[in-house]
């Protein structure tokens, strides 16, 4: 049974319209491509025009990139933070150099008057007041201070001073003072402790 002439009709005129339809989406995808490639449209824009094909996925957004300047601003504070504490360090350091500077020269001083006095006992002049006021100035030093300087004095005068200290601070000193010093200023000491003119040690602790 033939169709009628109308619905005939409206069939052609529904596949014109669709082949129509077609063409132009056709031509739109083509145009859209084409202004895309000479910069004229981005992509975004022309997924707004053009559909996806069936079962393609959509294409994922770059992911963002890393806070770069983020980063860079931590970096920029670790180094601020480094160079402050260089800073603090260095002046420490001048700090300390200086102290031990001073503690040098204070040595230095007391070693040169020692070294006077020491020089001046082959005069007539030294006598016991000059000796026991040496004495006196080791004493009122640090053990360790005073053994320092008596390193460089001779044997014998070492002996002499440790026999007027007080026993405590002479036992002090003696200890302070190198092996090789002490082994050498306790064989000074015995013969002056035997000895009949030998010096008198302080029994004070």
């Amino acid at each position: 049974m033939e169709k009628p002439a109308a619905q005939r009709r409206r069939e052609a005129d529904m596949k014109t319209a669709l082949l129509i339809l077609v063409c132009l989406v056709s031509m739109t995808a083509v145009g859209a491509y084409a202004l895309r490639e000479r910069g004229l449209l981005t992509a975004d824009v022309i997924k707004l025009f053009v559909p996806k094909p069936p079962g393609e996925k959509e294409e994922e957004p770059a992911p963002a990139p890393v806070g770069l300047a983020a980063s860079l601003q931590e970096k920029e504070r670790q180094l601020e933070k480094q160079y402050r504490e260089a800073e603090v360090l260095d002046t420490r350091l001048k700090q300390q150099r200086d102290e031990l500077a001073k503690d040098k020269k204070r040595l230095d001083e007391q070693l040169r008057a020692l070294e006077e006095a020491v020089g001046a006992q082959s005069g007539p002049a030294f006598g016991k007041e000059r000796m026991t006021e040496l004495v006196k100035i080791y004493e009122g030093m640090e053990p360790e201070g005073a053994a320092s300087l008596l390193e460089n004095l001779p044997d014998q005068t070492v002996a002499e001073i440790l026999l007027q200290m007080r026993r405590r601070q002479a036992a002090q000193v003696m200890e302070s003072l190198s092996i090789a010093k002490g082994v050498a200023v306790s064989a000074r000491i015995l013969p002056e402790k035997s000895g009949a003119a030998g010096l008198q040690q302080k029994e004070i602790n």
